[in-house]
């Protein structure tokens, strides 16, 4: 299955740093593959529900039903005792949560629960998640019922499937048609019951390390504990293939991953979209900057290094820096005059900028002229054909009613000093696409009446808007 985002940040750590998740001293440690089998995750959400784990039987004298949750977890079978004894704990005021993918009749054949040899099989393509057929995405539940209100989706992974043979059970999820069954199977059911604190799950590896932050498995599980609890109870016994467990606190385990390799983090940096790689790069910088790993990278590496070969290294970090400078210049120096003033530069005489696509062009000229071009047909439309030079950019200009004047009169002035001929080598793409959204806001604010030119003396004024329909000047 494929990692999510955080992985990607994890597994570039493990590269840059030799540690291990959450690692600390004294603590016990467990393999990958253990820890993704592990519940400490599920644990975790309980005890933020004031349940506290405990390693003992639910039939323990110390144990209250009515002050206890049972959850039953893992895919070996119960067997009819057991299920007596969970059925008795229930009468005396206990709370239980069966969560098993193990094929048989529960609660005097009321309840079956079924797992095809092959596992159910998602019909539908967009109902598997990460394309597998056998872990279907479970989309529709009951919305009137608290322990599946508000959930979207919820990710199984080869789970089997509920059948009701009676009326004394109420099914709050669904599973999708299923291609290798011909009839539809409920994922989780209540009893009809309310008095009865009972659920059952048909799929145990939900509430995994591996899977309860995957959808919404985690929103499920809270929600299942919380209308479990009723508000009063504190104790938790966890039984895994009917044995209790005590997950440890996710803070106090040391889990032992493998170092991976750099194929496997370059596969993994290319999954990510532009916007989630742009956030990585950010995380991964910061992580750099916080450790200060490239001081330390440095000083480690000079301590041990002669001067004749520092020298070469300079001299060659030099040389490398120079050809990536050229290069950057080289693929950001096409000409983008045409692009940026269109197909009628035509008419105002594109020969005076000589062959746009001549080997020998300038493109940082070619940009300025370009916006040369553009401020001039600005201050042609404005005034009317009185005033062609962009010389007086932007004192002709006047005020009526614009919201952010003083923000307007600073990108102005800002175009009017980037104008001059000497500043050509800073005008790019980005400042001359700028510069034409900035000069369409400005005809904008021209056709509104809110922005109008007159000359320096304040003898003409000029706007394309009527006499009638422009607003007088401000005094």
């Amino acid at each position: 299955m494929k990692p999510n985002k955080y992985s990607f940040c994890f597994l570039f750590a493990l590269l840059l740093m030799n540690t291990t998740l959450w690692a600390q001293a004294g603590t016990p440690s467990v393999s990958a593959q253990n820890w993704a089998e592990g519940f400490n995750g599920f644990a975790l959400l309980c005890r933020s529900l004031g349940l506290q784990p405990l390693n003992q039987s639910f039939s323990s004298p110390n144990i209250n039903p009515e002050e206890a949750i049972v959850v039953v977890l893992g895919t070996n079978a119960s067997s009819d005792r057991e299920i007596a004894r969970l059925r008795q704990f229930i009468r005396e005021g206990g709370a239980v949560l069966l969560a098993s993918d193990m094929p048989g009749a529960f609660f005097n054949g009321g309840l079956v629960i079924h797992r095809p040899r092959g596992y159910m099989k998602a019909r539908d393509p967009q109902q598997r998640f990460n394309g597998f057929r056998d872990c279907p995405i479970v989309t529709r539940f009951s919305s009137d019922h608290p322990v599946t209100n508000g959930l979207k989706s919820v990710v199984t992974n080869r789970t089997a499937g509920i059948e009701l043979n009676n009326e004394d059970w109420k099914p709050v999820a669904t599973l999708p048609a299923m291609s290798n069954r011909r009839r539809e199977y409920e994922f989780a059911v209540v009893p009809i019951d309310e008095s009865e604190r009972l659920l059952v799950c048909a799929d145990p590896s939900i509430f995994s390390n591996q899977m309860i932050f995957q959808a919404d498995n985690a929103r499920l599980a809270l929600q299942m504990m919380y209308w479990l609890k009723q508000g009063h109870r504190s104790q938790l016994i966890i039984l895994y293939d009917n044995r209790p467990i005590r997950p440890e606190d996710p803070q106090r385990v040391d889990v032992d991953l493998p170092t991976p390799t750099e194929e496997e983090i370059w596969d993994a940096i290319q999954q990510l979209p532009p916007d989630l790689l742009l956030e990585f790069g950010n995380e991964i910088a910061a992580l750099v900057e916080d450790e200060d790993l490239v001081n330390q990278l440095m000083s480690e590496i000079m301590s041990e290094v002669d001067d004749f070969y520092l020298r070469r290294f300079l001299i060659l970090l030099t040389t490398f820096l120079l050809v990536g400078f050229v290069f950057y210049r080289y693929m950001t120096s096409e000409s983008t005059l045409q692009d940026a003033v269109g197909t009628e530069l035509n008419e105002f005489g594109a020969r005076k900028f000589g062959r746009l696509n001549h080997p020998d062009a300038a493109a940082a000229r070619d940009r300025l002229l370009a916006a040369r071009e553009l401020v001039r047909r600005f201050y042609n439309r404005v005034s009317n054909g009185k005033r062609n030079s962009y010389q007086s950019f932007p004192s002709g200009l006047k005020f009526v009613d614009c919201d952010n004047r003083r923000a307007v009169k600073k990108d102005m002035r800002y175009v009017q000093k980037r104008l001059k001929l000497k500043k050509a080598k800073k005008w790019n793409s980005a400042t001359l696409a700028k510069l034409k959204a900035d000069l369409e806001a400005w005809q904008h604010l021209v056709d509104e009446g809110k922005l109008i030119y007159e000359t320096s003396r304040g003898e003409e004024k000029f706007s394309l808007k009527s006499e009638s329909s422009a607003k007088p000047p401000a005094t």
